[in-house]
């Protein structure tokens, strides 16, 4: 048993190592086909493996604060009632809800994301970070159903895979 767990387990680390050593854009990756390799990698080069692994952070951080934001948000512009329906009521509601401080710290988790994808910006192109942001719609829907009970559909479950199919399709281009 614990031979088999070791395989799984190695042929776990190789998968990882093979990603993480990927350069930017996917061109040239290392192709890593045995322990003795991801052994040589992790012991020679763990340093830069760290290094790329925190420069993901910043793709993570930016998922993190941008899902906060938005359950937040909700969460609270729900307890306040629905949006009047004159001009002026509209302005003074809006503005209630600008001044919340719990809506405040969505808006400051807007702007630390932003702050977090400038730092992935410098890290990595374009096309290469910005799938994982698809992620957003997964943690949102899920957590949108646990926190704030709201219905977890079939359309959304499906609409959601969609969307991550599209993003590993588009990743692969």
């Amino acid at each position: 048993m614990r031979a088999l767990f070791q395989k799984g387990y190695s042929k776990l680390v190789m998968l990882v190592l093979s990603f993480v050593c990927t350069p930017v854009g996917g061109a040239d990756a290392i192709r890593i086909t045995s322990n003795d390799e991801a052994g040589f990698i992790l012991k020679n080069y763990g340093a830069v493996l760290m290094t790329r692994f925190s420069d993901y952070m910043y793709i993570v951080a930016t998922i993190v604060f941008t899902v906060y934001g938005q359950l937040i948000l909700k969460w609270r512009i729900a307890s306040f009632g629905s949006l009047p329906s004159g001009t002026g009521e509209k302005v003074k509601f809006l503005l209630s809800l600008v001044f919340d401080p719990a809506i405040f710290t969505g808006f400051a988790a807007a702007f630390i994301a932003s702050l977090a994808w400038m730092a992935a910006m410098t890290k990595f192109e374009l096309s290469h970070a910005y799938p994982f942001m698809s992620l957003n719609f997964v943690v949102v829907l899920l957590l949108s159903g646990w926190l704030l009970n709201e219905p977890l559909t079939i359309q959304k479950v499906l609409g959601v895979g969609l969307i991550m199919v599209g993003t590993v399709v588009a990743a692969q281009g």
